[in-house]
Order: C-alpha cells, then structure tokens, then sequence
C-alpha cells in the first residue's frame, strides 16, 4: 500500500471518495467520481451483498444509511467502508473483525439514549432518566 499515503487518497484512485458539490449554497447531484473502474464495480457488488448479510456491522450501517440517502448511495457509502477496511488490513497486516450489528448501541450509549428521549419528547411525553440500581 506504499503508493497510497492514507486511505483517503486510495479511495479517491478506487473512485469512491465522498465529493461535497457545493456552488452558492446549493448542493449539486453528481454521480460517483471517475476511477478504477474494475474496482470501484466489484467492490459495489461485494457491498450489495455485504448488506443482505443478518447480524452484520455493513447491514446496520447500511439500514442507517438508506433512510437519509436512498439505496445506490448508501451501497457506495458501504463500498467506501470496505475499501477503507481492505486498506488498512492489507497495510497493517490484520485479519477482518466483524463489530457486529449491535456496534453502533454498544459505541455510544448516552447519545442513543438522549436520541430516544427526544422522539419521545416529540410525541408529547415527559420523561425522566434513571440510572439503574444494581
């Protein structure tokens, strides 16, 4: 991986870099950028199979995902993941470790909380957090 400084430059030779297409506030709808072509196809087929997998970390990011950005985009955001994964397992010499669906409840739960609180809120309830007693 030595001719690749980071894995944001090898993302952006596979070509599936994220892009920001800003001009006078407004977003512009671009398509993917231009790179290896071979690549960029094959990882977006391991991708899309990667998502249908039960119990996977890529399914529950991708279920994450899909609900802002639609399908297509969310399954190049997983590409990009697994690039970024493939990246760093073959420059550290590391085998693939499965975080698991429940990775992103587990990484931070006081923001998950907060978030349920305030749908709750939303919905016209009062609610008050408790620790619970051991």
């Amino acid at each position: 991986m030595s001719p690749w400084p980071d894995h944001r430059r090898f993302a952006a030779w596979a070509g599936l870099c994220p892009g920001n297409h800003e001009s006078g506030g407004k977003r512009k709808a671009i398509s993917v950028r231009k790179g290896n072509p071979f690549l960029k196809s094959i990882l977006v087929q391991a991708a899309t199979t990667a998502v249908r997998k039960k119990g996977s970390y890529y399914q529950a990011k991708f279920n994450r995902l899909s609900k802002r950005r639609g399908y297509k985009r969310a399954v190049v955001a997983i590409a990009h993941s697994m690039l970024i994964a493939i990246y760093y397992m073959i420059r550290d010499d590391r085998q693939y470790q499965e975080l698991g669906a429940d990775w992103f409840q587990k990484r931070s739960p006081e923001s998950t909380a907060k978030s349920l609180v305030k749908q709750l809120q939303r919905l016209g309830y009062t609610v008050e957090l408790r620790a619970p007693q051991a």
